[in-house]
């Protein structure tokens, strides 16, 4: 069965949407605005947004701006950065403690929702990542969370900044994923274009080219040009 990302053209494209309880590896060059995709995700279904880089005021001011909120019970935030004053103030907690609390975090919306379906999107995963805890732990953090989205059926999309990270740990989250799913800027000369990839989908045929769009009024505004039918 596929869902739909929230995203109509997307979802044309891939015939439907992507698998259900699918987890997304979302790769996205920093100066890409690849989080548009993000914010337009939360529309498709109820949506826990984990959030390591900004408060979660900012983001949903961001998600409102392009008109992806249908209600404010749409979105349930777990906002780490503010949790842990990740904007460089004062903390006393380990990066073993975040790890901690996420999961405790995670466990909680298992219990709350069931087998109702949902999406879950960390922005970013880079943040994980980076901390410095043991290897297995972080395994564990990604076990954790497919097992959720696979439990509920829904999507899940851990996003992370292109080029930014070991690629031994990368390349073995990577082969867990379901999905990955590729932004990034093309520059040929003075001229630039975003674009994205779907490299890997596990139980369908992936997108085997780069598909060129803007970010419009609306967010997310896909390249119509090529034949999808």
């Amino acid at each position: 069965m596929l869902k739909p990302t929230g995203i109509y053209m997307l979802d044309t494209i891939m015939r439907g949407g992507f698998p259900a309880g699918s987890l997304v590896y979302f790769i996205g060059d920093p100066d890409s605005m690849a989080e548009i995709f993000l914010y337009q995700f939360t529309s498709s279904r109820r949506t826990y947004y984990i959030t390591t880089a900004r408060r979660h005021e900012y983001i949903m001011a961001n998600i409102a701006a392009v008109g992806c909120i249908k209600s404010v019970d749409d979105i349930v935030f777990i906002d780490v950065y503010s949790k842990y004053n990740l904007n460089g103030s004062h903390t006393n907690a380990s990066d073993a403690d975040i790890m901690e609390w996420v999961e405790h975090e995670l466990e909680g919306i298992k219990e709350v929702e069931g087998e109702t379906e949902f999406n879950i999107i960390v922005d970013t995963f880079s943040f994980f990542l980076e901390l410095n805890v043991d290897p297995y732990r972080l395994k564990k953090l990604v076990s954790q969370l497919y097992d959720l989205v696979k439990g509920c059926g829904g999507l899940g999309y851990l996003y992370v900044l292109n080029e930014s990270h070991d690629k031994k740990i990368e390349n073995a989250i990577m082969n867990v994923a379901d999905v990955i799913f590729k932004v990034e800027i093309e520059r040929i000369g003075h001229r630039m274009s975003n674009r994205f990839a779907i490299t890997k989908v596990r139980g369908m045929a992936p997108i085997p080219e780069f598909i060129k769009f803007k970010i419009g009024p609306q967010g997310i505004e896909i390249d119509t040009s090529r034949d999808i039918a």
